[in-house]
């Protein structure tokens, strides 16, 4: 006795659509687990260097108020030698923007990802009992329901798969680019460091002024 192939077909989506319809939060271990690594670690990484970014904002806030006195030719005269900080200042008011800006954007993903999980798989199940139900009914309607309802699980499913892909290729690139170059320029920080202590250590001659010193 031969299957009408139409007929195995249908009992196969029915199988796929009550799955997915009794198993809300169907989860991909692979995937979903790289994802969830994903977002909980850039997360943490954006924080830790938000926090960094308000303590050097903080400690250079206090150092701009300093000044420095000295008496050239026994003149005496006040330096605001921690205007000198103000594009420091800058750079970490403007750094703090941008990981604000990107904490916000990781959290919406890991919430629009947490979305997917729980709904995509059900509401995918229901789409397919639709297209299930339309397809014994012959007419340009149901043509036309038929093709919406397999472009609308087009769509779950891409939205299903979006997050946990995107995330993986992230950190491919962060793990295969990002990262040597980061410690490319951490290296060449490391070399320069012995030529800015030998800086530091430079003194000057004490004098009493330049009337003096020329005597």
């Amino acid at each position: 006795m031969k299957l009408n192939p139409g007929v195995v077909k249908s009992i196969i989506l029915l199988v796929i659509a009550s799955s997915l319809l009794m198993l809300p939060g169907l989860e991909l271990p692979y995937f979903d687990k790289k994802a969830d690594n994903y977002f909980s670690e850039s997360i943490t990484k954006a924080g830790v260097a938000y926090g960094v970014c308000r303590i050097v904002n903080a400690s250079v806030s206090v150092i701009k108020e300093s000044q420095v006195q000295i008496e050239p030719a026994g003149i005496g005269v006040s330096l605001a030698a921690g205007q000198i900080l103000d594009p420091l200042d800058d750079m970490t008011e403007r750094a703090s923007d941008i990981l604000i800006t990107s904490i916000v954007s990781l959290g919406i993903q890991k919430i629009a990802f947490e979305l997917c999980v729980a709904f995509a798989p059900p509401l995918i199940g229901f789409a397919i009992l639709i297209l299930l139900g339309v397809s014994f009914i012959k007419g340009d309607k149901t043509k036309s329901i038929r093709v919406m309802t397999l472009k609308l699980i087009i769509i779950l499913a891409a939205a299903r798969l979006c997050l946990p892909v995107s995330s993986m290729v992230n950190a491919y690139l962060q793990k295969s680019y990002f990262s040597p170059q980061i410690n490319k320029a951490k290296d060449e920080l490391t070399m320069s460091s012995p030529e800015l202590e030998r800086l530091k250590e430079m003194s000057f001659p004490e004098t009493d002024g330049v009337l003096k010193t020329m005597k």
